[in-house]
């Protein structure tokens, strides 16, 4: 499994995470989740190493009620708070199970920001999260769904770990 990611602020957890010619970046194959309650109470830190973040991850602990003008959390586009976001996420109430994630335009303020709905649908005691997105300059939208899976071949990736999480494109019309 392999995601890219715009990488217009240069740092040294770039080169951690493959750096590519036309300026984005791969993941690495294991992200661990990992939170530092003495120095982030309401935050985690996705990294390869847990000595090493790469990206900051901040829930907003003061939102009550809940409302449309602010996001439940964020991801940022490095270890700290004041790195680039790279997305955001809101509960929406409306539609229960379902998340408003926004990705920000990159660069920062040239184009539309991107709106993705996330929903969970459960099968054969199977999660998987289902979004659209555009996938081109014309608007197309294509659907993906992060499936949870337990193949060898998960295994094999995540260095023995027996299950995880694989991203799925969905059949598309096009």
């Amino acid at each position: 499994m392999s995601a890219l990611i715009d990488d217009e602020k240069h740092s040294e957890t770039a080169s951690r995470v493959h750096s590519q010619p036309d300026g984005t970046r791969l993941l690495p194959i294991r992200l661990d989740v990992y939170g530092d309650r003495t120095t982030r109470a309401d935050g985690w830190y996705l990294t390869d190493h847990k000595q090493q973040p790469i990206y900051a991850v901040n829930r907003n602990p003061g939102r009550k009620p809940r409302s449309n003008d602010r996001a439940d959390i964020i991801l940022y586009s490095g270890p700290t708070e004041e790195d680039i976001v790279l997305a955001s996420a809101s509960y929406m109430r409306t539609n229960h199970g379902s998340y408003r994630v926004m990705i920000p335009s990159m660069p920062a303020g040239t184009g539309k920001d991107v709106e993705v709905i996330v929903s969970n649908s459960s099968t054969w005691n199977k999660t998987a999260w289902r979004f659209a997105m555009e996938t081109d300059i014309m608007g197309h939208r294509e659907e993906f769904e992060w499936r949870s899976s337990s193949s060898p071949h998960i295994a094999q990736l995540l260095g023995g770990k027996s299950s995880g999480y694989k991203l799925v494109r969905l059949r598309s019309n096009a």
